[in-house]
């Protein structure tokens, strides 16, 4: 089957799995291109640049079909929803509104969970550093709690291009909770969290991607640049 869309990231799960997600779960034929060093994107970085794709950042979406591409996580997310499945992404104003905020939050949450990793020359150094930031990020880890505790997804009851990236997240702080034996977060959150992660990863078409080749657990991180990958 001729593949509409190629996904182009690193060779690491990252910010390119929510999308790989999206796609399997749209059921949406792809192809992923991966990069396994700097050269090779910087070359192919300045090609696109010439072609006139003024922001090439990985990840970035080719919609071979639309003759269109296009980077930046949330913005591809909500693009492949919105080609697919309209009730995935905002239907009015003050749904949009609402999106755009928690689209904000989830971003500072990946900053503060992610630049530890990125920021840190060893595990011990990044435990400490992951420690501030859930600190100083405590007001977003208890509005997460708060909104996964009342609704099955971050939006409601139904799943949306926003739950792609934050589920994704989600399951990678988890992880390193339990994998470091750390305490960033008590035991009730982390069990909010967990059963979040459960509810998605276990809709159809997920469920089966992770089962399967193609789902990439491990690394999250990019290993030679980050502490904990």
């Amino acid at each position: 089957m001729n593949s509409q869309y190629t996904i182009y990231y690193w060779k690491i799960r990252g910010l390119g799995n929510p999308v790989a997600t999206l796609l399997e779960y749209l059921k949406a034929p792809y192809t992923y291109h991966q990069y396994t060093d700097r050269d090779t994107w910087s070359t192919d970085k300045q090609k696109l640049l010439e072609s006139g794709f003024l922001n090439p950042n990985l990840p970035y979406l080719h919609d071979k079909k639309n003759d269109k591409k296009l980077s930046e996580t949330f913005a591809v997310l909500l693009y492949l929803a919105g080609q697919h499945r309209k009730e995935m992404v905002p239907q009015s104003m003050e749904e949009m509104t609402h999106a755009l905020m928690v689209q904000g939050v989830i971003a500072d949450y990946n900053k503060a969970i992610t630049t530890s990793a990125y920021s840190s020359k060893t595990v011990e150094e990044m435990i400490e550093a992951l420690k501030g930031s859930m600190a100083s990020n405590a007001t977003k880890t208890n509005f997460f709690k708060v909104t996964l505790e009342k609704n099955k997804f971050v939006q409601g009851e139904q799943v949306t291009f926003l739950d792609f990236y934050l589920a994704d997240l989600i399951e990678k702080f988890v992880t390193m909770q339990e994998e470091l034996k750390q305490e960033f977060v008590d035991e009730a959150t982390l069990k909010v969290f967990k059963d979040y992660v459960c509810r998605f990863t276990s809709l159809d078409g997920i469920k089966e991607y992770r089962e399967g080749e193609k789902f990439m657990k491990r690394p999250f991180n990019f290993a030679p640049f980050a502490a904990w990958a």
